[in-house]
């Protein structure tokens, strides 16, 4: 005779919060991402697919006992990835959209990430706009004007300038 006990497991409830960091290719997402999620800084070539990290620090357990954790997505940004990762951002819970200063031409990149992010949505998730790379690459903008341009796309979380060399 079986023991009824057997048949009955304790259910886990588990959820997750995306973290996508998007952009164009060579601005510094996988550098940025091993910096958030390893806590130092790694030398990175172009990354041709995706890269995955669960952020501990950001994980929790609710009173009712759902396991909550945060992923972090590092998407490639060669145009010929960009059509297959689109796919992958209709659920993306808090983007992060790097540009390198730099680069003359680099805002165009951004609209269309942004782009990408607001499709099949009423509106365009929780955002940052992220100047990469500001350990090599000088800000030719004043932040003013960013914040201008963050504001005008509905970008929540504004404007930041970053190194993920420095830290």
């Amino acid at each position: 005779i079986l023991h009824q006990q057997s048949f009955f497991q304790k259910s886990v409830f588990y959820t997750t919060a995306k973290i996508a960091l998007v952009g164009d290719s060579g601005v510094g997402k996988t550098g940025l991402g091993y910096r958030i999620a390893e806590k130092e800084f790694i030398v990175t070539e172009s990354t041709h697919g995706q890269n995955f990290w669960v952020i501990d620090e950001l994980g929790t357990t609710r009173a009712d006992g759902t396991l909550c954790e945060a992923v972090l997505w590092d998407f490639a940004g060669q145009p010929d990835f960009r059509p297959i990762h689109s796919l992958f951002l209709d659920d993306v819970d808090l983007a992060l959209v790097l540009y390198d200063p730099s680069r003359h031409d680099t805002l165009t990149g951004v609209d269309y990430w942004l782009k990408q992010l607001k499709h099949k949505r009423d509106e365009l998730c929780n955002t940052v706009l992220v100047a990469a790379r500001a350990d090599v690459s000088q800000v030719p903008v004043r932040v003013e004007e960013m914040e201008d341009f963050a504001k005008q796309r509905d970008i929540s979380g504004g404007f930041i300038s970053t190194s993920a060399k420095s830290g």
